[in-house]
């Protein structure tokens, strides 16, 4: 049965992306269901799923669009919010 322990706690998971590991977190339901703009959203959820290294938005926005793209993809699988994920509910 689930508990206020168990709904909390932070999961994460250690993804190769652009060749590199980086450690993400679960997101929070607060922390994705937010109002904005898509693109404003994306950025807001990496920096907030990265563990190792630790990223600001501002720090986010500066990195390379292919490995936010992939950080982004590895967050949305993780959190079963990929397309496939969505199909299978």
């Amino acid at each position: 049965m689930w508990n206020k322990e168990s709904l909390l706690k932070s999961e994460t998971l250690t993804v190769k992306v652009c060749g590199d590991d980086v450690v993400i977190r679960k997101l929070k339901a607060g922390e994705v269901l937010k109002k904005g703009n898509d693109e404003d959203r994306a950025v807001e959820m990496v920096a907030a799923s990265l563990i190792e290294p630790v990223l600001t938005v501002a720090e986010v926005k500066n990195m390379p669009i292919d490995a936010v793209n992939s950080l982004l993809a590895e967050i949305m699988t993780f959190n079963g919010m990929d397309k496939e994920a969505k199909q299978g509910n």
